[in-house]
């Protein structure tokens, strides 16, 4: 998959098939039959995917929703799906202030899509002027055909980046997960801790995610973790630490079996199922069994998931 940073810079010799509009936070199963539906119309041509980075939020001086993958992330997981482009649009105040229609016969005087393909509630253009209506009025007049998807649903609630925020936020990792078709990740530089946990036989990467990032509640989790290439078992805490009396909260991932130094590399952390909540022990000894135990339960929960997760070790 190509990455164009811009409309401006797209190759005008290419030939775009289909594209996909939209901002793609999470590439849920929603996401997913919307890129997978790109690929098909694209056919002979290539298959593209345009967003805005970044959040017009960013932009505007608004706060914007927390996002559920970063850019980086996105493309990624984009470029597993078949996708031919993905075409990142920097959001500026200028693009910010630009109509719909006006937005869409720029964009198709440099792409020229046969196909544009978008959800029900696509909204584009200044103040979200433009719509699915608006769309197929442009493919009328511009010489493009629109396809229009509706919301996926499981178990009766549709998929959304929205819903998927507040089922972790709820802590319903589980149902946020099939509604994202793999487990929810953090991404994040792995930064000096107090060695704490190394003292006690448990050495854990301190992870520094983007705090604009979605994060599961507080708690221990049974989690995967991608160091480099290789995609390893571990468990994961998220939290203030209590029993040590702190008040900063932290993610703090053991990495099972594993001593390599990781300071300073990226890292991203998959939460499989969570395992129970924090809580404040009396004292280090009481701490350390109950690690042990949650070091099991990990490799217990991390086993039965296997069919769940890609490119794990089996323990």
């Amino acid at each position: 998959m190509r990455l164009v940073a811009g409309v401006e810079n797209w190759q005008s010799h290419d030939r775009c098939g289909a594209l996909a509009l939209g901002v793609f936070d999470g590439v849920h199963l929603g996401h997913q039959q919307i890129v997978k539906r790109t690929v098909e119309l694209a056919r002979c041509g290539c298959s593209c995917l345009m967003t805005l980075h970044p959040h017009p939020g960013d932009v505007l001086g608004k706060t914007g929703p927390e996002f559920l993958t970063t850019v980086e992330q996105k493309a990624e997981i984009l470029s597993q799906c078949g996708l031919g482009a993905f075409i990142i649009e920097p959001f500026t105040r200028d693009l910010a202030s630009t109509r719909h229609g006006r937005f869409m016969e720029k964009l198709v005087a440099v792409v020229s899509p046969e196909n544009i393909v978008v959800g029900k509630n696509f909204r584009y253009g200044k103040s979200a002027g433009g719509d699915v209506s608006t769309l197929v009025a442009s493919g009328d007049r511009l010489g493009f055909q629109v396809a229009v998807l509706e919301p996926v649903k499981l178990d009766g609630m549709v998929v959304s980046s929205t819903a998927i925020r507040s089922l972790l936020r709820k802590g319903d990792l589980q149902t946020a997960n099939r509604m994202i078709g793999r487990p929810y990740s953090v991404r994040g530089q792995v930064v000096t801790g107090d060695g704490r946990g190394r003292s006690l036989g448990f050495p854990t990467a301190n992870v520094l995610p983007d705090p604009r990032q979605a994060m599961p509640p507080r708690g221990v989790y049974a989690v995967r973790a991608h160091v480099g290439g290789d995609t390893l078992p571990a468990m994961a805490n998220i939290g203030v630490r209590p029993t040590f009396d702190q008040s900063r909260q932290v993610l703090e991932v053991h990495i099972i079996g594993f001593s390599g130094e990781i300071c300073g590399k990226t890292v991203d952390v998959d939460f499989v199922e969570f395992l129970r909540q924090e809580t404040r022990f009396p004292g280090s000894d009481a701490l350390v069994e109950q690690m042990n135990l949650d070091r099991q339960h990990a490799a217990q929960a991390l086993q039965r998931r296997l069919g769940f997760v890609y490119n794990a070790r089996v323990l």
